[in-house]
């Protein structure tokens, strides 16, 4: 058996047990069928929110590890457009496992909701956990109200089309990388097509109305103060030309890597995983001395840089 067969086999078995201990739970809130995972151990809760065409499986490999001294809950996000809707869901959800004060943590589209999330429970949380995403931009917002009139009258087999075209340039590979991060990459590809080939034209319009709702928000909303970890790519594609979140979180602990574009959270994951430790132990009282040696980290105003090992 090759090696990517043997890291398949591995990856594969991972993965059922996976979906068979943590088996979907339903719930209805205001007429919309809202489904999540829970479960884990301790006393931190974290609500963990999945990226665009995602579900609530999607950041396994964080959930799990993490799941041996954290609680978790991880919806899927359903067809809603407005924040406010995801924030209602969510906290029925919450309500109804028991879960009073949290961690909120998300990537991507993801950490676009996950800020909305915590300016809403402000009062309940205890840190946020940012990777791989962007601040509120009224100018990008602008240009993609226009663009969204134009798409809710294409058809869909050409939406798809633009979508996976445009979610397909953050997928691309970056520079070396190792044959177990190869495969990682392919697998978690192929599960995006999966996922895409289920999505609707009414799913992904509405997820596409949340991210543009975001986006237009006043960025002095948001919830600026208290723990707050971002990790980010210095070439992560998605963030061309956009003022990073570390101008709207002043005081957060900012992790940044160099030559993962959008993939971080994937082939850098034993880092992230390890930052996420550190920053629920300590609720962001942390020290850059105690950053990976080929990363940049901020914390609060100070800056240290060490050049790629």
């Amino acid at each position: 058996m090759s090696n990517e067969s043997t890291i398949r086999e591995a990856r594969h078995q991972e993965r059922q047990l996976f979906l068979e201990r943590y088996p979907l739970r339903e719930i209805e809130v205001n007429g919309v069928p809202w489904s999540y995972i829970a479960g884990g151990q301790g006393d931190t809760t974290i609500l963990w929110l999945h990226g665009a065409a995602g579900d609530a499986h999607q950041l396994q490999r964080f959930i799990v590890p993490l799941a041996e001294e954290t609680r978790f809950v991880a919806p899927t996000i359903p067809v809603v457009d407005r924040l406010e809707d995801v924030s209602q869901g969510i906290a029925v959800i919450l309500a109804k496992e028991n879960v009073d004060r949290l961690i909120v943590a998300g990537g991507s589209f993801g950490g676009m909701l996950a800020q909305a999330v915590a300016r809403d429970r402000s009062a309940r949380l205890e840190g946020l956990m940012l990777f791989d995403t962007a601040a509120p931009n009224a100018n990008l917002a602008k240009r993609n109200r226009r663009k969204m009139a134009v798409l809710r009258h294409l058809p869909w087999p050409l939406l798809q089309w633009l979508f996976a075209k445009s979610l397909g340039r953050l997928l691309r590979l970056p520079g070396d990388l190792t044959e177990e991060q190869r495969v990682d990459l392919k697998l978690a590809t192929e599960r995006f097509r999966e996922n895409f080939s289920l999505l609707t034209k009414e799913r992904l319009l509405a997820h596409c109305a949340l991210a543009y709702e975001f986006l237009a928000s006043d960025p002095h909303a948001v919830h600026r103060s208290g723990p707050t970890l971002v990790i980010r790519s210095k070439d992560d594609p998605s963030q061309a030309g956009l003022t990073g979140l570390e101008t709207l979180y002043p005081q957060a602990r900012l992790i940044e890597f160099d030559g993962v574009g959008h993939l971080g959270s994937l082939l850098r994951c034993e880092d992230y995983l390890s930052a996420f430790r550190e920053f629920i132990e300590a609720r962001g009282v942390c020290t850059a001395e105690q950053s990976p040696p080929d990363v940049t980290v901020r914390v609060g105003a100070a800056v240290t840089s060490a050049p790629p090992s």
